[in-house]
């Protein structure tokens, strides 16, 4: 036999005769076993039991098992003659007298009729046929498992040799976990801390769970995975300690390699932006952009790249290779919409140079956001008295604030005090407001309400902004973002703001 064939596991061999068929040792026809009398009784009336789960399991198995095929096996089974062409019901009907009538028998003193079911000229009993077919089978049964015996030993024979050609404790592993653990961990079947006394990182493993599973079952053995998805490993060993010091080395080298990946993306990003601040001052010199003196949403107009090193930080391998955008679309009016796309977050923003043009949109949410500051805690430092209102924004307990007090804390523009430096600190006549909605990434699922911020731009020409989200769903409070625009063309077209307004996937 080739080394390289598919070996087959050898199936048990079926007998059939007149209808009726053997396979491992079970006489039934047509892979239909024979229900006791008294059995099927209780399917054809259920309410004679006199429990009421066991009427329900009656009535569950009578559905299931009432079939066509079911009726005319029992019909045979009892000896109870029947044309071909007779039909579901009519074979329910033939069953259920039968079993009323007391004539469904044990199979002694049933006979087949010749007519309906036999190729030879004489009747038989159920029991002789079965009796003929079990002698006829032996034979067969006693190949099979002679068969059975010899592809196993073929089976270990070609593991033994495919595991002695691994390499490496990986490969081992992932090829048989339990040979694995017998090898490295285990003498006769017990565990020795002198084998390998360092702690195993394991990688290639597509089902890693087989491994911690047989690993767990080895008293002192700990396991834990360092790494993300495809790149994951599993660390193995004696000691606990050094086993999760392994796969949390593990986990920052595929940090630091993803963190250099996403600086050499950025800095491409940067240079998209660089070319076009160079067209912007271009322009500038040969008089084309001339900005009024009052500050407007117009200006702002363009798709911009976004750095957030808090998003970003916390989900490193999730954003690789992600870039972070915002595209504001233009518009007439008190407000401007946008694009955004903030990795595990999407959706719109809507823009204003002032909070009262958000009273409206805050009504919607305030009530329904009111229930989530119940039980809040409403005790806070007397440092929190002196902050300035951008820090008011700020829930003490993680919950989402009304609406309509972001209003109120945004009244007067004050900075916060405790928020990381942002260099140059712009003057507020450049600021503008925002509403925040969409979803997450992942699933799908609608943002449970919009969420507050401002973003402050920091020259006229609006190339570049600094901005904050009060409290971002899923990342946390004062969020800080930077926008750098590389065109003044949106390349995104927002959603409409309805799109996250009904129900938890939105419309």
């Amino acid at each position: 036999m080739s080394k390289t064939s598919v070996l087959q596991e050898p199936q048990p061999p079926i007998l059939k005769r007149d209808g009726f068929q053997l396979r491992k040792g079970v006489f039934s026809i047509d892979a239909i076993d024979r229900v006791e009398g008294s059995r099927l009784h209780e399917l054809f009336n259920p309410s004679t039991l006199r429990l009421k789960r066991d009427q329900k399991a009656a009535t569950e198995e009578a559905r299931r098992l009432f079939r066509r095929p079911f009726f005319a096996a029992q019909l045979r089974y009892y000896g109870v003659n029947f044309p071909s062409s007779a039909s579901k019901l009519e074979l329910q009907v033939l069953l259920q007298d039968a079993v009323r009538q007391g004539k469904v028998k044990l199979p002694s003193s049933v006979y087949i009729d010749q007519f309906y079911y036999l190729t030879s000229h004489d009747s038989v009993s159920v029991v002789e046929l079965e009796a003929s077919m079990r002698a006829d089978y032996e034979p067969l049964q006693q190949k099979w498992e002679a068969d059975c015996v010899a592809w196993r030993a073929e089976m270990k024979r070609r593991d033994d040799e495919a595991f002695e050609r691994c390499k490496t404790p990986g490969e081992r592993a992932a090829f048989d976990p339990q040979r694995f653990i017998d090898m490295y961990f285990l003498t006769d079947g017990e565990p020795d801390m002198a084998k390998s006394t360092e702690a195993l990182a394991l990688d290639g493993l597509d089902r890693g769970w087989k491994l911690q599973d047989a690993a767990r079952k080895v008293p002192g053995l700990h396991t834990w995975g360092g790494g993300y998805l495809e790149a994951r490993k599993i660390c193995i060993g004696w000691n606990r300690e050094e086993v999760f010091r392994l796969a949390k080395s593990i986990m920052d080298r595929q940090d630091e390699a993803n963190r250099a990946q996403q600086e050499a993306l950025w800095k491409e990003q940067l240079e998209r932006h660089q070319k076009y601040v160079d067209q912007v001052q271009s322009k500038g010199a040969n008089g084309m952009n001339q900005h009024s003196e009052v500050f407007n949403l117009d200006r702002c107009q363009g798709s911009y790249v976004v750095r957030c090193d808090e998003i970003t930080e916390g989900w490193l391998d999730t954003l690789k290779g992600h870039t972070l955008t915002m595209d504001i679309s233009s518009g007439k009016g008190s407000t401007r919409h946008a694009a955004y796309d903030f990795g595990i977050i999407q959706g719109t923003i809507i823009l204003s140079l002032s909070e009262d043009a958000f009273q409206a949109l805050d009504s919607l949410y305030s009530e329904a956001s009111s229930g989530d500051e119940s039980g809040g805690d409403e005790g806070q430092d007397h440092e929190d008295k002196d902050r300035g209102d951008t820090d008011s924004q700020i829930s003490t307990n993680g919950k989402k604030r009304k609406p309509c007090n972001d209003l109120q804390a945004q009244g007067t523009g004050h900075t916060n005090a405790k928020r990381r430096k942002i260099k140059p600190l712009p003057s507020p006549s450049r600021r503008v407001y925002f509403r925040l909605h969409g979803r997450e990434t992942g699933e799908g699922e609608v943002l449970p309400y919009p969420d507050s911020g401002h973003i402050d731009y920091l020259s006229d020409d609006c190339t570049s902004f600094a901005g904050v989200v009060y409290d971002l769903t899923h990342v946390g409070n004062n969020v800080e973002f930077r926008g750098y625009r590389v065109s003044d063309k949106p390349h995104v077209k927002p959603e409409p703001w309805e799109t996250f307004l009904f129900g938890r996937y939105g419309l």
